[in-house]
Protein backbone atom coordinates (compact mmCIF):
# COMPACT_ATOMS: atom_id res chain seq x y z
CA UNK A 1 0.00 0.00 0.00
CA UNK A 2 1.26 3.09 -0.94
CA UNK A 3 2.00 5.30 2.31
CA UNK A 4 0.37 9.09 2.29
CA UNK A 5 2.51 11.91 1.44
CA UNK A 6 2.22 14.71 4.34
CA UNK A 7 3.26 18.44 4.62
CA UNK A 8 3.31 19.62 8.24
CA UNK A 9 3.73 23.61 8.17
CA UNK A 10 3.32 25.65 11.84
CA UNK A 11 5.29 28.55 13.02
CA UNK A 12 5.39 26.07 16.03
CA UNK A 13 8.20 23.68 16.01
CA UNK A 14 6.20 21.49 19.51
CA UNK A 15 3.39 21.70 17.37
CA UNK A 16 5.04 20.34 13.87
CA UNK A 17 7.34 17.68 16.34
CA UNK A 18 4.13 16.89 18.43
CA UNK A 19 2.11 15.87 15.19
CA UNK A 20 5.35 14.25 13.09
CA UNK A 21 5.43 12.01 16.72
CA UNK A 22 1.59 10.93 16.31
CA UNK A 23 1.85 10.37 12.24
CA UNK A 24 5.43 8.85 12.42
CA UNK A 25 3.63 5.68 14.18
CA UNK A 26 1.23 5.39 11.52
CA UNK A 27 2.29 2.89 8.58
CA UNK A 28 -0.11 4.90 5.94
CA UNK A 29 1.40 7.68 6.67
CA UNK A 30 4.66 9.73 5.76
CA UNK A 31 5.93 13.34 6.34
CA UNK A 32 7.79 14.53 3.89
CA UNK A 33 8.11 17.81 5.07
CA UNK A 34 7.99 20.80 7.65
CA UNK A 35 7.55 24.06 7.63
CA UNK A 36 7.44 27.03 9.79
CA UNK A 37 5.54 29.65 7.66
CA UNK A 38 2.95 30.02 4.63
CA UNK A 39 6.04 30.93 2.45
CA UNK A 40 7.89 28.22 3.29
CA UNK A 41 4.71 25.55 3.33
CA UNK A 42 4.36 26.77 -0.58
CA UNK A 43 7.90 26.38 -1.42
CA UNK A 44 8.28 22.75 0.11
CA UNK A 45 4.85 21.57 -1.90
CA UNK A 46 6.00 23.01 -4.62
CA UNK A 47 9.30 20.48 -4.20
CA UNK A 48 8.25 17.56 -2.31
CA UNK A 49 4.55 17.36 -4.21
CA UNK A 50 3.03 15.72 -1.08
CA UNK A 51 -0.51 14.45 -0.87
CA UNK A 52 -1.99 16.46 1.96
CA UNK A 53 -1.13 19.84 3.82
CA UNK A 54 -1.58 20.13 7.60
CA UNK A 55 -1.59 23.63 8.73
CA UNK A 56 -3.41 26.50 10.77
CA UNK A 57 -5.46 28.65 7.72
CA UNK A 58 -3.80 31.70 8.83
CA UNK A 59 -0.68 30.71 7.92
CA UNK A 60 -0.70 29.07 4.53
CA UNK A 61 -3.24 31.60 3.66
CA UNK A 62 -1.00 34.27 4.09
CA UNK A 63 1.18 33.47 1.01
CA UNK A 64 -0.66 34.45 -1.81
CA UNK A 65 0.91 31.47 -4.19
CA UNK A 66 -1.07 29.18 -1.94
CA UNK A 67 -4.28 28.28 -4.05
CA UNK A 68 -2.21 28.02 -7.05
CA UNK A 69 0.62 25.65 -6.05
CA UNK A 70 -2.34 23.45 -4.28
CA UNK A 71 -3.98 23.59 -7.93
CA UNK A 72 -1.37 22.78 -9.80
CA UNK A 73 -0.11 19.88 -7.72
CA UNK A 74 -3.47 18.42 -7.00
CA UNK A 75 -2.68 18.97 -3.19
CA UNK A 76 -5.49 18.08 -0.57
CA UNK A 77 -5.68 20.68 2.24
CA UNK A 78 -6.65 19.82 6.09
CA UNK A 79 -6.93 22.80 7.92
CA UNK A 80 -6.31 22.33 11.70
CA UNK A 81 -7.97 24.56 14.20
CA UNK A 82 -6.65 25.16 17.78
Amino acid sequence: MQQIRILLADDHTIIRSGLRLLLDQQQDFKVVAEASNGREAVELAAKERPDVAVHRRSRLAACSRAPRVMNKINLQDLTVTY
